[in-house]
């Protein structure tokens, strides 16, 4: 007997998680499985987001940058040039969720069909990834993470790293989930700080300040031309125009940062739920945190040109 094509993949779907379920059982593989995705789609659309925020605030920089060459007051150009957003303040941020990502990978590597060797093999690499920002975040001052948390940071990392190199794999996610959370918990708390809290000085500040300077440009700008002679109505129109389009942009970039905090506290609720995947509850939690990785997903589709 032949079946349409749309019934086979659901056949299959099965297929797959009884032959993981010979290690564990289904309702793990299922939770644990979705909550790996919901991870990887939180982790990438908070890095692509940040690089759509570093693209904003440089072309804002550049704008403002040749107002200033065109009133003779620099008369040096340099298109390009981002001293503000520069790549080492935002990529440990980004290294972070890529690390996430690889965790993601992790999980779901060890309720698929991989050899244990296999899924070995992955964790090690997530735990290197978390080693390496752990790193990464205390060495550089050019990242001004605050000294408090970057501390934090790689005393959480470390730890993470240590769990996942070590993690005795037999199949049994919810342990390794359970050894791992103080120590993922205490690395997101800081990073969510970071990102989310203007109090702690580190990137939430350092972008807002930067908004904040960037519309006080937008404002002169405007208000050079207005008082310009040779500015006409239809100038002027054009200008605020651009200007309003520009200041909205940057307003988004901060609205993502808003979404990022709460997005960690769904993802911590789900992958404690993790350590007991059979209860109700579990699922559920997951669900949360899939709706706020769609939230972040918007708002990151948004901040695209």
């Amino acid at each position: 007997m032949r079946y349409p094509r749309s019934s086979l993949r659901p056949l299959a779907v099965v297929a797959v998680l009884l032959v993981a379920s010979a290690c564990q059982s289904r309702p793990t593989v299922e939770a644990v499985s979705e909550f790996s995705q919901v991870l990887e789609s939180t982790s990438l659309a908070v890095q692509q987001g940040l690089s759509e925020v570093q693209r904003l605030e440089t072309a804002a920089g550049d704008a403002a940058e040749a107002e200033r060459f065109l009133r003779e007051e620099d008369p040096n150009l340099r298109f390009g040039r981002n001293d503000n957003l520069t790549e080492a303040l935002v990529a440990p941020r980004r290294a972070f969720f890529k690390a996430l990502s690889s965790y993601a990978s992790s999980l779901a590597a060890a309720v698929g069909e991989d050899q244990v060797e296999g899924v070995r093999a992955q964790f090690a690499v997530t735990g290197s990834a978390f080693a390496a920002l752990g790193q990464r975040v205390a060495a550089t001052s050019q990242s001004r993470f605050p000294p408090d948390l970057a501390g934090r940071v790689s005393k959480a990392t470390a730890a993470f790293a240590a769990v996942m190199v070590d993690a005795k794999l037999d199949r049994e996610v919810p342990k390794i989930v359970a050894a791992a959370h103080q120590d993922l918990k205490a690395g997101v708390e800081a990073f969510k700080a970071d990102l989310g809290d203007r109090e702690t000085g580190g990137f939430r500040s350092i972008l807002h300040d930067l908004v904040e300077i960037r519309i006080g440009q937008q404002k002169k700008r405007l208000l050079a031309l207005k008082a310009g002679k040779e500015t006409s109505k239809a100038e002027l129109y054009d200008a605020v125009l651009e200007a309003q389009s520009r200041v909205r942009k940057l307003r988004r970039a901060e609205t993502l940062l808003d979404a990022v905090p709460a997005a960690l506290d769904k993802l911590l609720s789900a992958h404690a739920a993790l350590i007991k995947p059979k209860d109700p509850g579990t699922r559920a939690k997951i669900g949360i945190f899939k709706e706020r990785a769609k939230q972040l997903w918007a708002i990151a589709e948004g901040l695209k040109p």
